[in-house]
């Protein structure tokens, strides 16, 4: 963020708007470099919010959450995707376009990095969550992607629904690669189903080890050291 205000502030400059960059002072310095770790939601949250999710008449809202915990897919390639892209047969969902937004208006696009462009399992409860199913179209919006201020409307609609457990939809993204983590995925393999090109991105970031994991971790030492 300094860097992009000061880059700003070097235009006005240019420009004739500002006598010098006030971002440029060496007195400006960031007061922490540590990052906020995102926080994923633990199993029995995790179950609470699917059980609010077969419980609930709004399919537009049970769609857009299902799509989010049960694929580990970033905001705007849920709302990029199209019912052609998921094989019901196969079990699988194609991710290769994404929804940004310019002001209020849906850009479609390829995905973030070519990574992201990428096959992931279709589990079987978001197929179940997912019915009726469409032939066409996007499944969150219909003949085009939702707009920014409808999104957010949807996304207030869905917080006021349901116990989110304080979850977003990025919360959602580390929840689902942390649940690949725990039920033993290889690390390259939940690289590749998260769109990242870089592994350690996709470790440090979001996939996240429990308390019974650390645990057992010192117990296989344990037993190791006893062999």
């Amino acid at each position: 963020m300094m860097t992009l205000i000061s880059e700003m502030l070097d235009y006005a400059v240019e420009d004739g708007l500002l006598p010098k960059n006030p971002a440029a002072s060496k007195r400006l310095f960031n007061p922490s470099t540590k990052k906020e770790r995102r926080r994923a939601l633990t199993l029995e949250e995790i179950q609470d919010v699917i059980k609010q999710l077969y419980e609930t008449d709004n399919l537009e809202h049970r769609r857009v959450l299902a799509l989010m915990l049960f694929t580990g897919m970033r905001r705007g390639e849920v709302l990029g995707l199209k019912w052609e892209d998921i094989d019901f047969e196969k079990g699988t969902i194609s991710v290769n376009k994404a929804v940004s937004y310019s002001s209020n208006q849906p850009i479609l696009s390829t995905t973030k990095t070519h990574n992201g462009i990428r096959t992931i399992p279709l589990n079987p409860q978001l197929k179940e969550l997912l019915k009726p199913y469409g032939k066409d179209g996007f499944i969150i919006g219909g003949d085009k992607p939702l707009t920014k201020m409808v999104y957010d409307r949807i996304f207030r609609e869905i917080r006021n629904s349901f116990d989110l457990h304080g979850a977003t939809a990025h919360v959602f993204r580390h929840t689902y690669l942390s649940m690949l983590n725990q039920a033993g995925v290889d690390p390259k393999t939940i690289q590749a189903i998260g769109g990242h090109g870089n592994f350690m991105l996709t470790y440090d970031l979001y996939v996240h080890s429990n308390n019974n994991q650390i645990m057992d971790a010192g117990e296989k030492v344990n037993e190791l050291l006893s062999s």
